[in-house]
């Protein structure tokens, strides 16, 4: 099943860094530490004004277990179901934004840095550490709609080529379209349809 795979990101701005009460050296971190980190008060941090979270764009590809293109109705089987889900998602990376290039990179990382720790950890232990992300998904269904939808709490199991990632997923969560007969949802309201 073809689709666009789109991946959050905070856009960097450092008009948005508030430095208030930033240790400027390392004898004053270090007695901040002292002072909270034993206290198991909060610690001092960077205090981000608030960024609006914003999502970078990749083509993909989504395949079933067996490596098989995904029906668009297999897909939408998936759709609010409180289960668990797999599937192989084969990006082409021609197509990806650079924020998705970063973001994904980051998270492809994480996960390789936890499958170093294998040996000393046991599977729950290494699945609850699994860095995860939501995705959302666009795609147009068989009848040319456009169908949004979330996968929640994205892990990654195994990369099997360059573009291919065996992904597990909570939730595949159906996003409801805001409009209705080409009239938002809103505006029935206002005219007291219901």
């Amino acid at each position: 099943m073809k689709c666009s795979i789109f991946l959050g990101y905070e856009p960097y701005n450092d008009e948005n860094l508030d430095l208030t009460n930033y240790y400027t050296s390392s004898d004053d971190y270090i007695k901040m530490l002292e002072k909270y980190g034993s206290a198991g008060s909060e610690m001092a941090k960077f205090d981000y004004k608030n960024n609006e979270m914003k999502y970078a764009k990749c083509e993909c590809t989504i395949l079933d277990g067996n490596n098989n293109d995904l029906s668009i109705d297999g897909f939408k089987y998936f759709f609010n179901k409180e289960q668990m889900s797999m599937f192989v998602l084969d990006f082409d990376f021609d197509t990806e934004e650079e924020e998705f290039d970063t973001e994904f990179n980051s998270w492809v990382e994480e996960h390789n840095q936890l499958s170093h720790s294998r040996e000393k950890l046991t599977d729950y232990e290494l699945f609850s550490l699994e860095p995860k992300r939501d995705l959302k998904v666009s795609f147009i269904d068989n009848s040319g709609e456009e169908i949004n939808c979330k996968l929640l709490n994205v892990r990654i199991v195994d990369k099997v080529s360059p573009t291919k990632f065996v992904v597990l997923t909570d939730k595949v969560d159906y996003v409801k379209p805001m409009y209705l007969n080409n009239k938002t949802i809103d505006n029935l309201f206002k005219n007291g349809k219901k």
